[in-house]
């Protein structure tokens, strides 16, 4: 997620420089001789604030001489929200789908969508806590996206398959009996079946 930062000029012309105490901080910002450098965090970092240093160099009023000051500021970096769905990997058969949960931790209030691709691509399928997928068999990408409602750029996208077991499909004749007749009836022994009367 990406911020401006500005410093004030204490007198018209002169030079800025910003320096991180963190060397490896200065590759973050956009520029380090400009007033109102970009920055940009890694999305992986485990920093929640990098302090830098602001060096204002030049003359000013009546001095004739170049003088400087420098001044300290601190950035604080709000972690992307973790984002988890239940069940982690979603199968259902295509006659009892259930909801899919969006499980969010962290501070804020947050804006949730669900998407018919990955990576937050494709349409817009649903929105809120919960999406229950069509039941279309076979295995379908989708994606949730959930950011927060007050820094629309800090969000967190996760990737999902979710596998849709087609119903199973039989047929048996009417068999007409005889009493105290008997019909054996074979059907797939991968699936598990009950009988009831009809009367």
């Amino acid at each position: 997620c990406s911020s401006q930062l500005v410093a004030q000029m204490p007198g018209s012309g002169g030079s800025i420089s910003w320096s991180g105490t963190d060397p490896a901080t200065n590759a973050w910002l956009s520029c380090t001789n400009c007033p109102t450098p970009t920055i940009t965090p890694p999305l992986n970092t485990p920093l929640a604030s990098v302090t830098y240093n602001v060096t204002w160099t030049g003359t000013n009023f009546a001095c004739s001489s170049p003088i400087s000051s420098t001044k300290q500021v601190t950035v604080s970096i709000v972690p992307p929200p973790t984002l988890s769905i239940s069940p982690a990997a979603p199968r259902f058969c295509a006659n009892a789908i259930s909801a899919i949960s969006a499980n969010v931790a962290g501070a804020g209030t947050y804006l949730v969508r669900w998407f018919s691709g990955s990576n937050a691509t494709g349409a817009q399928i649903g929105a809120g806590p919960t999406f229950t997928p069509p039941a279309t068999a076979g295995t379908t990408a989708y994606s949730v996206r959930v950011e927060d409602v007050s820094n629309p750029c800090n969000f967190t996208v996760s990737n999902f398959n979710v596998q849709i077991d087609p119903a199973p499909v039989f047929d048996i004749p009417d068999i007409t009996l005889c009493v105290d007749d008997e019909r054996r009836v074979t059907l797939s022994t991968q699936n598990t079946y009950s009988w009831s009367s009809t009367s």
